[in-house]
């Protein structure tokens, strides 16, 4: 007598349950950065979290996160580190203004 095979689902197999993805982005969400840039630091837990809840926008929600506000700190962060940057660049070329130093016309 044959002994019936469980079924399987298709798709890849959830490594990680619904909930702790949601406990891990609440986790994530009370650090100091946020959820900014969680894309590029844990890309798993993004990829993860998309597929689970259908859009990282999704996950976040039901996490019990505030995603407009998550959102607003990551686009003042990334405004910040644009802002550094371009001060850290002003700083290190020098000024059109300012005439640069003039060829030796004995060269």
């Amino acid at each position: 007598m044959e002994v019936p095979r469980p079924v399987r689902r298709r798709g890849r197999p959830p490594e990680v349950p619904p909930l702790v993805v949601l406990e891990h982005i609440r986790k994530l969400s009370n650090r100091r950065e946020g959820l900014f840039r969680i894309h590029l630091t844990h890309g798993d837990l993004y990829a993860r979290a998309r597929r689970q809840f259908g859009s990282w926008e999704a996950a976040v929600r039901a996490a019990g996160c505030n995603y407009a506000l998550a959102i607003g700190r990551a686009r003042d962060r990334a405004r910040e580190r644009r802002r550094n940057r371009r001060r850290i660049l002003a700083r290190a070329l020098p000024d059109p203004q300012k005439p640069g130093p003039r060829p030796d016309p004995h060269e």
